[in-house]
């Protein structure tokens, strides 16, 4: 996403900055998730987790409750989809 996000700069094409900055920063929460996991397996555990929120606008990630407002592009919570257990 970094070099994506250095080409749309460059083009000035605020579209494409807004939707690979979006990119970048869901991965970052997507990456934090990976690594529980990983470690809950690695203990020989199951990942325990709730309820999945996600950003219907930017791909952000929320366990067990979605927030007020969607930390990375500032979505309401309505515009959360809750993935069930």
């Amino acid at each position: 996403y970094p070099a994506y996000l250095a080409v749309a700069k460059m083009q000035k094409e605020r579209a494409a900055m807004t939707s690979m900055h979006y990119a970048l920063e869901a991965e970052k929460v997507h990456e934090r998730l990976y690594l529980e996991a990983k470690k809950s397996v690695d203990n020989g555990e199951d990942y325990d987790i709730g309820d999945v929120h996600i950003c219907d606008v930017c791909g952000f990630t929320a366990i067990d409750g979605a927030p007020d407002v969607c930390p990375i592009c500032g979505a309401k919570r309505e515009r959360f989809t809750v993935f069930t257990k």
